[in-house]
């Protein structure tokens, strides 16, 4: 469950940590309360930016590798028509990849999405012949700089992923 990419799911969590460390920390919870409410402020800026280059994208049909994206999705309304597997953890079998092709080309697939974690010959593999393209989705954000908004900068990359790939702006 990746439920930290919902940024509304981000936001109440924030609430606590703020709530919890001025708990443990007094001295500091000034400070925690009010980086609290700057980057909540600054999440509801990140999350109409996102709302607006993925609106175009609302019926794009894509399959991600793994159902990581559910809060993303919901909370952005995309939808993925399917996950390659369950389990990151474990390789999908034969029988799996062919019903993965089998909905490519029934839905009219535009994009499968791999992750930088796993190999890209299993994506290959599957698209092949489809006429569907490979993007990257990162959600835990291996490839981005350490920084001051590197949770902004997450799901700005899966944002940057969805539109490149399957067509909008990014």
């Amino acid at each position: 469950m990746h439920l930290w990419l919902d940024p509304e799911n981000a936001k109440a969590m924030l609430t606590v940590i703020a709530k919890t460390l001025g708990e443990i920390d007094p001295t500091n919870s000034k400070i925690y309360k009010s980086n609290a409410v700057n980057t909540t402020k600054r999440l509801t800026e990140v999350t109409t930016e996102i709302e607006e280059a993925l609106k175009p994208l609302r019926k794009a049909a894509f399959i991600v590798f793994h159902d990581a994206y559910r809060y993303f999705e919901e909370r952005f309304h995309i939808h993925a028509t399917a996950a390659i597997t369950v389990n990151p953890e474990r390789q999908p079998g034969a029988k799996r990849l062919y019903e993965i092709r089998r909905r490519i080309k029934s839905n009219a697939v535009k994009c499968v999405f791999s992750e930088p974690q796993f190999s890209p010959k299993l994506f290959a593999t599957v698209i092949e012949g489809t006429g569907a393209q490979t993007g990257i989705l990162d959600p835990l954000g291996a490839g981005i700089p350490a920084g001051r908004n590197p949770y902004a900068d997450i799901l700005k990359g899966i944002t940057v992923g969805f539109s490149e790939c399957l067509g909008g702006n990014s």
